[in-house]
């Protein structure tokens, strides 16, 4: 992969992604977000890429997958108005399909090609694929964590300003309830990841997000996350009870194993 084929498939998703904008301010407002959302992973995967001191073409292949992994998502929020996958279709497939149809990448080797699309196909899951090995599964595994890291970023900030409105894109239609699930907080106590589908609330998917250490891949992305004060600020949004110091205390105590 060469870098003019970055800057071509780059002109491509910015007129992509603008091609959905209505002039409705609200309705844009998402939209911009997953936009912007897309370009920082771009940029916190050539970081973790050059921590790893990868070679030029495998953070060019990083990069492009990066850049493209929620193009599914504007033509989801079309559709269903909605990020939500259960209450629409899987996002990463969806962008898949976009990306077969507008043949963005026909001018790829195929193995280039491969490896961006097994990046994107598992960038959402809860496990990566099993079978997947050497680049494929590395790529992959970048792009985790680097959406872990912008998601961690953007969330943190919601969450702790205080004047910001209500935002159903980034909470995910979950109600605001002063409860925990119990299911999730087992989960996270344990050092697992927490499932989706047992969320009930705002703060079950804080306890979710938090617990997305156990699942980062690389010890420059666990020393971001402690760095920047992910799980503190997290951890102060939510309701004073000792579910959450639980909480807070498990993947706290694991993180900082990991990085010591």
């Amino acid at each position: 992969m060469e870098k003019t084929d970055l800057i071509i498939i780059s002109s491509w998703f910015e007129d992509y992604a603008d091609s959905f904008l209505t002039g409705e301010e609200e309705f844009d407002q998402v939209l911009k977000l997953k936009k912007d959302h897309s370009w920082r992973v771009y940029e916190e995967t050539l970081a973790l890429g050059q921590s790893l001191n990868l070679p030029e073409n495998e953070l060019l292949l990083a990069g492009t997958a990066a850049l493209l992994h929620d193009i599914g998502r504007f033509e989801q929020y079309l559709i269903y108005g909605t990020f939500v996958d259960g209450k629409s279709e899987n996002h990463a497939r969806l962008g898949l399909k976009i990306l077969h149809k507008k043949q963005i990448l026909h001018n790829l080797q195929a193995d280039e090609r491969l490896v961006i699309m097994k990046a994107i196909a598992n960038h959402n899951r809860m496990q990566i694929s099993k079978g997947l090995k050497g680049i494929v599964v590395r790529i992959a595994q970048m792009l985790r964590d680097a959406d872990k890291l912008d998601i961690l970023n953007l969330v943190t900030e919601y969450y702790n300003d205080k004047n910001a409105a209500s935002n159903k894109a980034i909470e995910l239609d979950m109600p605001d309830l002063p409860e925990i699930n119990r299911d999730i907080l087992s989960a996270v106590i344990d050092n697992k990841l927490a499932r989706v589908n047992d969320m009930r609330s705002l703060n079950d998917f804080k306890l979710i997000q938090m617990a997305w250490v156990y699942d980062m891949n690389f010890s420059h992305s666990l020393y971001e996350v402690k760095n920047r004060g992910y799980l503190k600020k997290i951890y102060r949004t939510l309701p004073d009870m000792p579910e959450s110091i639980q909480a807070f205390e498990a993947v706290n105590a694991y993180l900082t194993a990991k990085i010591d």
